[in-house]
């Protein structure tokens, strides 16, 4: 029902009317199924997301997303991998909060390690969309400078990949309106770092109910891209991309070496036990085609 209306939708427009859709954890397979069918255009679905902010099993995460990669794969589907999610366990092991540039390059961590489990199953960099920014952002002390750093290191690590600004949803009211405003504001900054960007997406009870404002700060990055060096960084945003890059590949070995207790924390065995799908893992069998 829902891609007839946007077909109708777009023959009256015009245009093409893109349809996506986001599931809960536990949902991979079964949204992969419906993108396959049904001609689902984009899709979020981060293994690594689940896994640190759904408390889904590592084991069921990536069986999951192993099967439902292979499928929009066949579709043709776009697949979205959030800018990283905000990793703590860490930090409340040892009793010392972390640094910006820590948990941002946690997030670099993890949102590359979600990238590498989508294209290992063939799909092109076309088909994997970056998220720019990390949700949290706009809770950090500079989150301007931060939010330039990101996107240019991220420019720079997914370079064959189009990049997204997703804005985070907020409840209705007074300040989701005033953090809506910052919000469009640190991302104009940040715009012309970030190269091709494949979509903006806000908050419904934010500024959403006027595009006219997101289309004059793309145009307005836009223009700024095409006339000064957005690649040269310099100052408080070159140290932080740098500290970013630092932090990631620290966090990467941390996960070669000791695995997922590297982000979510020492837990007892019991405790890793009750962990959402732990009792339902599948094993990876052999390729196959499951439409043959």
């Amino acid at each position: 029902m829902l891609r007839d209306a946007a077909d109708e939708a777009a023959a009256e427009r015009h245009r093409y009317v893109r349809l996506a859709t986001v599931t809960p954890g536990l949902a991979a397979p079964e949204q992969a199924v419906v993108a396959a069918f049904e001609r689902v255009d984009l899709v979020e679905a981060d293994a690594v997301a689940e896994i640190v902010d759904g408390r889904i099993d590592p084991d069921r995460a990536l069986a999951d997303h192993s099967f439902a990669n292979r499928l929009y794969h066949r579709a043709g589907s776009q697949v979205v991998i959030g800018a990283g999610p905000l990793v703590f366990a860490p930090d409340l092991a040892r009793g010392v909060p972390s640094s910006p540039v820590t948990r941002a390059g946690r997030a670099l961590a993890l949102q590359a390690l979600g990238v590498a489990l989508v294209r290992r199953e063939r799909l092109a960099a076309d088909q994997v969309v970056a998220g720019a920014l990390p949700e949290w952002l706009l809770d950090e002390p500079e989150p301007t400078q931060l939010a330039i750093a990101q996107a240019a290191v991220r420019r720079a690590v997914f370079a064959d990949h189009p990049l997204a600004f997703a804005e985070p949803v907020r409840e209705p009211g007074a300040a989701s309106i005033a953090a809506a405003v910052r919000w469009g504001l640190v991302m104009s900054a940040a715009l012309p770092f970030a190269g091709r960007t494949a979509f903006i997406v806000r908050d419904e009870h934010g500024l959403a109910g006027d595009p006219e404002i997101t289309r004059g700060i793309a145009q307005v990055a836009a223009d700024v891209s095409a006339s000064v060096d957005a690649s040269a960084l310099r100052g408080p945003a070159l140290d932080l991309a740098r500290g970013t890059v630092d932090a990631a590949l620290q966090t990467i070995e941390r996960i070669g070496d000791v695995g997922w207790r590297a982000i979510l924390g020492e837990r007892p065995p019991t405790a890793e036990r009750e962990r959402i799908g732990a009792d339902t893992v599948v094993e990876r069998t052999e390729s196959f085609d499951p439409f043959a």
